[in-house]
Formats: structure tokens, sequence, C-alpha cells
């Protein structure tokens, strides 16, 4: 039986509101990964020999530990960040999404999250997930369009799992998620923010003003 999907993440309209509810935002600059933490540089570029493969271009494995200092955030309030092709997960949606079929982290780091300071935010354990759209072998995410205008109107999969990436370009570094869930989720975890395509696309849309 086919089943919507939803997208898990923050559109550019919910920008605001996520900073309200403390998330860090990687296009703010609040998010920054380190190796080892260094207090006189919290925020390196993110070039780290396990970073930037490509579909012909493979790449170290990924530390077994790491660390993610948040700034302006005094404590955690999410437990999924985006950052490019990278999932910031806390254990626990991890142990849920894995429990409910995803598999696409080609690889995974412990993180340590952290404020500038080195003080530590949490003691729950997160990971760092490395995804690679291209390393999906077989795509389960079917997108719905608009005839009259091609436009994307809703996402769904025949799957058994619920919890799906894609490679469509479009949406590549998305998170999909059985709309199913969406009950279950915010009750379960910190702040999800899970919106059909259609509200996706028109919160991402370049119609509306900042």
């Amino acid at each position: 039986m086919s089943k919507e999907l939803f997208i898990w993440g923050i559109p550019l309209e919910k920008v605001d509101e996520a900073k309200d509810l403390n998330i860090p935002l990687s296009s703010s600059g609040d998010i920054g990964i380190s190796e080892v933490f260094n207090s006189k540089n919290t925020h390196p570029d993110f070039v780290f020999p396990w970073v930037g493969g490509t579909p012909i271009k493979t790449v170290a494995s990924m530390p077994k530990e790491l660390v993610i200092c948040l700034k302006r955030v005094k404590s955690i309030s999410f437990d999924l960040l985006s950052y490019s092709n990278f999932l910031i997960v806390s254990k626990a949606l991890y142990d849920y999404m894995t429990a409910h079929g995803f598999d696409y982290d080609e690889d995974k780091s412990c993180a340590r999250l952290v404020n500038p300071k080195g003080d530590a935010l949490t003691d729950e354990t997160f990971y760092l997930l490395r995804c690679y759209w291209w390393n999906i072998k077989h795509n389960e995410v079917q997108l719905i369009r608009d005839e009259k205008n091609n436009d994307v109107i809703a996402a769904s999969t025949d799957s058994t799992k619920d919890f799906l990436m894609t490679d469509h370009r479009e949406y590549c570094y998305e998170l999909f998620v059985n709309a199913d869930l969406k009950q279950e989720i915010t009750t379960l975890f910190r702040n999800p923010m899970l919106f059909s395509l259609k509200e996706w696309n028109e919160l991402n849309s370049d119609d509306w003003g900042f």
C-alpha cells in the first residue's frame, strides 16, 4: 500500500521559528564540527579527509568521535539537524529511525555537543551520519507532480520503510518520513518540523519576503 511521505527539515520560511525554538542553524553559522575541540577555532572550515566525497571520489572513514560546537543555544531542543549531506541525530531518534527501516548512513561518528567554551550541552549520545545520494541503489521515493505545471505536489512510497532518502537531485539531502508517524514523532521527539511536499515547496519559495 502506498504511503504519503513528509519531509523532516527546516524550510526557509520557518527559520525564525526554529531560532525561537532554540534550534541551531547551519545557514546561520551556528554549527561547527571539529575532530578535536579548539577554543580558538570552534567553527573550522568543514574540509576534513572524510568530507567531500563524490560519485567518483571516495573519502576517508569518519572518526570514532568528534565535537559539534553550537553557538547561540544553552540547551538541546532538537533530535535532528541537517548539515549538507550529513545528519546530526540523537541516539534515541537514530534507534527509532533504524527500527523503521532507515539504512542510508554510509558512515557515522559519535558526537559530543558543546558550547563555544567547550562545556557539554548534554550527556545524551548524538551521531553525525554521512549519507550519499549516489549510494542509493533502489530509489523508493516517488514524486507526484502537477499535470499542468509539473510542480512537485506530494511524495509517496510503496516501501516497507518509514524513513527514506532519495537520489532525486532536488531532494537528495532531505529526510523523508511516513506521514502516518507525524503524531508519534511529535510526541517522542523535540520540535520536529514535518511538512508535506506541497507545504515544503511553498515554504521554500522565493515568492515570500523576509
